[in-house]
């Protein structure tokens, strides 16, 4: 997940790196790309594991059914065209494309997809989910796969395309062998995509290699979508998990690039005779949810006061600082996207502490105390409860700051005797139905007739102009109950020599099409 790390620069770190990460940094020229990353995973694969880290590095090795272009629409991968629906939409067939070569010099065919959707349905958070709805999976002919749903499901398609807990194709061989647990060793990362996965040395690299017989699709590059490229003959990504040392890799040459670099050294980097700032927007959302089981926030007009109370801006100011990292605005997708809204936003970014103190006293609101559980170990966090619980008192509203680290907050934000709100942050995710608190058992339980209804309608239709149209109505009920206000978008920050080109300012940021110069 990408979010600010605030961990201080420290030479020592820099210098205790490792024989193993020096070794890779004595290799030079356009032929190795070294990318220094926070974390190493305890396992790589890409169906099971949701961290950031693991899909940046298989999206090079392992290829979807389905992808998104750079303008966030859902484009065939190794399907050769969108799907064919019938039965009401609860027949979903799927082609496939011809000829794509596994990285074992397998052919795939519809046998291989059928046994990774039956494990990607087993191992995968997301596989689960649409297990729920999924009747059978079948290879009707050597590259035709029919879906039967027991209701018509629009979010398949989104959940196939979206490359974190991924349905990842590989051969059956594999996929069958493999339903009990993640993939192991090396020899199981066996894909379809343009590097293949030769080496892993925990804490030290994980190797990808130029895979020659890499069958491209015939669409043009975009986004994830179209024809991918191996453009360096190898990819090594090296775990380095403090973040200073990470900027310093960049600034010294010692790597080609740094992920998920502390924001506040944006100017140093820009200062830099080698290394250039790329900014990754729509990294994620700050989100404040409140309790719909107990307390005065069960009553919707207590959490439009909220709403009402609520300055945006100063918020992520004061949690992000420079104005380049963050966005303001009532819609979750940006202007551009397929599900850019302006439904509700009428009702975002307020700043109304008059019409916040009307609100509660039509509520019947006492000054029962209003309760944030929160942490200091994600310091943006903190400080936008500061904020916010600011605003709540101009309101008239008492208001309680209650201290624990982050993994309490996680535990007892299950117990709705406790809180009235928290503060958290979301990944950004395409589709909106895979958002956490759209799930009425996520803390918050945010679960209405009108909410459900609007969910359905836009999950069961797979006709796009009536998705977008359903989205508009779910957004405004969204807006309309308050239970989860995203108060922003934050951005995230990368660092990459001035030699290396391509690099896309995504939060799951591929290196296919990515070159390097000399």
């Amino acid at each position: 997940m990408r979010r600010r790390d605030l961990t201080a620069l420290g030479a020592a770190s820099f210098l205790a790196l490792g024989k193993g990460r020096e070794a890779v940094a004595q290799a030079t020229g356009a032929r190795l790309l070294t990318i220094a990353v926070p974390i190493d995973p305890q396992n790589l694969d890409p169906s099971t594991n949701t961290a950031n880290v693991v899909a940046i590095i298989n999206q090079n090795v392992f290829e979807p059914l389905y992808t998104y272009d750079g303008e966030w629409r859902v484009q065939p991968m190794l399907a050769a065209g969108m799907p064919v629906y019938a039965d009401g939409g609860k027949l979903m067939t799927i082609p496939l494309r011809s000829g794509v070569r596994f990285h074992n010099g397998a052919t795939m065919t519809a046998d291989d997809v059928v046994a990774s959707l039956e494990r990607w349905q087993k191992l995968s958070i997301r596989g689960r989910l649409a297990a729920q709805t999924i009747e059978s999976v079948t290879a009707t002919g050597p590259l035709e796969v029919q879906i039967k749903l027991k209701a018509p499901f629009a979010t398949l398609l989104h959940m196939f395309a979206f490359f974190n807990a991924a349905m990842a194709v590989m051969p059956a061989s594999i996929a069958r062998e493999t339903t009990g647990g993640p993939l192991g060793n090396v020899e199981q990362f066996v894909g379809t995509g343009p590097f293949r996965l030769t080496e892993r040395r925990p804490d030290q690299y994980v190797r990808l290699q130029k895979f020659d017989e890499y069958t491209p699709s015939s669409l043009p590059f975009s986004g994830y979508a179209g024809r991918r490229e191996a453009m360096v003959q190898e990819l090594r990504f090296i775990p380095v998990p403090n973040a200073g040392t990470r900027l310093q890799s960049i600034l010294s040459g010692q790597y080609d690039v740094a992920d998920n670099v502390p924001t506040e050294f944006v100017s140093r980097i820009r200062r830099s005779q080698n290394a250039e700032a790329l900014v990754v927007k729509w990294s994620g959302w700050i989100q404040m949810v409140m309790n719909t089981r107990q307390g005065p926030t069960q009553n919707v007009l207590v959490r439009r006061a909220v709403q009402a109370a609520l300055d945006p801006t100063a918020i992520m100011t004061a949690g992000f600082g420079n104005p380049e990292f963050f966005g303001i605005g009532g819609s979750l997708y940006p202007e551009g996207a397929p599900l850019h809204s302006t439904a509700g936003i009428e009702l975002y970014n307020q700043r109304n502490p008059a019409k916040a103190r009307q609100l509660l006293a039509e509520a019947g609101y006492s000054g029962q105390p209003f309760r944030f559980i929160t942490s200091q170990q994600y310091d943006f966090v903190y400080k936008s409860v500061l904020v916010a619980a600011d605003n709540l008192r101009a309101a008239g509203m008492t208001v309680e700051v209650v201290l624990m680290d982050w993994a309490s907050v996680l535990q007892r934000r299950n117990n709705p005797e406790i809180w009235e709100a928290y503060f958290t942050f979301h990944n950004f995710v395409p589709e909106p139905s895979l958002i956490t608190f759209m799930n009425p058992s996520f803390p918050g339980w945010w679960d209405t007739p009108q909410k459900r209804e609007a969910l359905a309608a836009f999950t069961g239709t797979l006709v796009e102009a009536e998705r977008v149209a359903a989205w508009h109505k779910l957004q405004q009920v969204m807006m309309e109950d308050a239970q989860t206000i995203t108060v922003g978008s934050y951005y995230g920050l990368m660092a990459h020599n001035r030699s290396v080109r391509g690099l896309q300012p995504f939060l799951q940021t591929p290196y296919f099409n990515v070159s390097k110069g000399r």
